[in-house]
């Protein structure tokens, strides 16, 4: 039995996440490197959020927490996006370029870019391959592909990012005419234009961007939204970091610490009223000025999961239009789809049935809070 080159190494997904880890693998090698990355995709480092060609989808954030480089934190993607606003490529908004939101196509395109130039730096040492196919099976060292053909590498890295799942109560409704499915298809809304009546199920950030591009496609009807939570996208807001920040010498070194000191800060983030995102800031800052090794500086991972009060950034761009006709406006309701059951609350008929969940959504319980749009 042969086994793979040890220097060979398949990646399973050229999404965002494959694309990084082709840029790591580069940047941290310094022999031979066989580098094979299988997406069915034309293009690398677009996956599903990346791959909509909507300029006024923007990405989750401002342009200034989406460094690729960790010696060049900020910079080198700024000083990117300078460049492609001086070609007439991209119109940012007035003010400081990372506080401004970019399309997601454009971060996608960056992507792109950074990869191929490490390919070309790295010049003969680095052999790279993107296979236009899908993995169906791994067994060991060895994928078996969609297209019959098997590739064996010395090793896998399973870089298949975010997933698309439709939500148990969407599994009758796949295939019909009226269901979207995927909104950010360029022709997802192709036939909603004269619908009256709009469900988008889910009510974050991709319910916005569903909400943008059926309004610039004129679109005049009425939008229900629903949610478990019934939470609405709040506009970003600046504030200053709140006082509670520990100083140099007082960072928690461990998990259980920084819980705790999350915890406190959170009860008194509410007690005296302020808005969560300021204590989002301290806990940014204290990352920053924490030493490797330290929970703190392990990711924004622990961030999301002990602070998750904090307000998502809302730009102009994904703002939809002001409406003043009193027909136009949204209403409120409790939404049970397929169907009601006897003794429960009233289902909301609609003509188009819109999914933006969030990527990977749990699974919904059957009772949903429905919350209008306050524009």
């Amino acid at each position: 039995m042969t086994l793979p080159d040890p220097h060979s190494i398949a990646i399973v997904g050229g999404g965002f996440a494959g694309a990084v880890t082709a840029l790591r693998l580069i940047a941290s090698s310094t022999g031979r490197l066989d580098l094979t990355v299988v997406e069915p995709a034309a293009r690398l480092g677009r996956g599903i959020a990346y791959a909509t060609s909507e300029p006024d989808h923007v990405v989750n954030g401002l342009a200034g927490g989406f460094a690729l480089h960790e010696n060049q934190p900020e910079r080198h993607f700024l000083d990117w996006l300078s460049a492609e606003a001086e070609a007439g490529r991209w119109a940012p908004p007035a003010g400081d370029i990372a506080q401004a939101s970019p399309p997601r196509a454009l971060y996608g395109a960056y992507l792109e870019r950074e990869l191929a130039e490490a390919v070309r730096r790295a010049g003969g040492r680095v052999r790279f391959t993107h296979r236009r196919d899908r993995v169906v099976d791994v067994d060991g060292h060895t994928l078996t592909l969609a297209s019959g053909a098997a590739l064996a590498a010395g090793r896998v890295v399973l870089a298949t990012g975010l997933h698309r799942r439709e939500p148990a109560l969407a599994v009758g409704l796949l295939g019909h005419p009226a269901y979207v499915s995927d909104i950010f298809a360029a022709d997802a809304f192709a036939g909603v234009e004269a619908a009256a009546d709009v469900l988008l199920l889910g009510s974050g950030l991709s319910m916005l961007d569903a909400v943008v591009s059926l309004e610039k496609r004129g679109f005049r009807g009425r939008y229900t939204v629903v949610s478990r939570r019934g939470l609405l996208v709040a506009p970003r807001r600046e504030v200053a970091p709140w006082p509670g920040t520990p100083q140099a010498g007082e960072l928690p070194r461990d998990a259980r610490s920084v819980l705790r000191w999350i915890r406190c800060e959170r009860r008194a983030v509410a007690a005296a009223g302020a808005t969560g995102r300021a204590c989002r800031r301290c806990s940014a800052s204290m990352r920053r000025r924490s030493g490797p090794g330290s929970p703190i500086a392990s990711g924004p991972g622990w961030l999301a999961a002990c602070c998750p009060i904090g307000t998502s950034p809302c730009t102009g761009a994904r703002r939809p239009p002001t409406r003043s006709s009193p027909g136009r406006r949204p209403r409120a309701g409790c939404a049970i789809w397929p169907a009601p059951s006897p003794g429960s609350s009233r289902a909301t008929p609609v003509c188009a049935p819109v999914c933006a969940p969030s990527c990977v959504p749990r699974a919904a319980a059957r009772r949903f809070t429905s919350t209008p749009i306050g524009w």
